[in-house]
């Protein structure tokens, strides 16, 4: 292990009591954001696991990120405790148009651009464009198409049976 890859590591570990707790504080923010949007949590448990793998793939490849989670934790506490409930604090975090700055150079732009504009990418390109209504009940993946030799023939959709 590099020597800033363990002090990375050790600083993690006095932040938090084990490193579940950083994944467990940026599913919070992820739940809170889905809801926002008005989708119900029934939704969620399936994503866990991806979400997982999905963060700590992003906290490997660029280890700096770890700044911008911990930075979105911290906005998010802030603005539960100022807000008047947990929907205006999430309606801050997702539309607030003091967070579309560019380039992100306060608290509140950085957790919206770096951590809850990935964060909705992410519950997308996971298959939550179908969730939200898109009419793709034959669709084989979030991508498109199959991995078949030669074309696949469509298949049409039939309502079944209650």
């Amino acid at each position: 292990m590099a020597k800033k890859d363990r002090s990375i590591k050790r600083w993690l570990e006095k932040s938090f009591e084990n490193l579940d707790d950083l994944t467990e504080n940026l599913w919070k923010i992820f739940v809170g954001i889905h809801q926002f949007w008005g989708r119900p949590a029934e939704e969620l448990p399936r994503l866990l696991s991806s979400f997982e793998i999905f963060t700590a793939n992003r906290l490997k490849t660029k280890p700096a990120y770890l700044f911008e989670y911990l930075n979105a934790i911290k906005v998010i506490e802030q603005l539960l405790m100022t807000s008047s409930n947990e929907a205006e604090a999430y309606r801050i975090l997702c539309t607030d148009q003091a967070a579309n700055i560019f380039p992100p150079n306060t608290e509140l732009a950085k957790a919206r651009q770096y951590v809850a504009n990935e964060f909705a990418s992410f519950y997308l390109s996971a298959g939550g464009f179908v969730m939200f209504g898109a009419d793709l009940i034959n669709y084989p993946g979030y991508i498109g198409g199959t991995n078949a030799q030669g074309r696949v023939p469509y298949i049409p959709y039939q309502k079944l049976p209650e």
